[in-house]
């Protein structure tokens, strides 16, 4: 991690959607991968070797606990 990555509970993440930013978790492992605003609803991006796709966030509990949300 970044010594400047600061670590957000669901709830800052979600704030810092809502005011246009991209997140992760430290979980995915994977900065290409990130929650953000889609039309009003909140999405999935996933970028890989077989190119990019968002799609719906259906959120678990994981998701919602975790306290290891970075803001890209």
């Amino acid at each position: 991690m970044d010594k400047l990555e600061q670590l957000l509970n669901f709830s800052e993440a979600l704030k810092a959607i809502l005011e246009g930013k991209r997140v992760t978790k430290k979980e995915w492992g994977d900065k290409r991968h990130y929650g953000l605003l889609v039309d009003y609803l909140l999405h999935i991006h996933k970028a890989g070797e077989d190119g990019e796709t968002t799609h719906p966030w259906i959120l678990n509990e994981g998701d919602i606990v975790g306290e290891d949300w970075i803001v890209l």
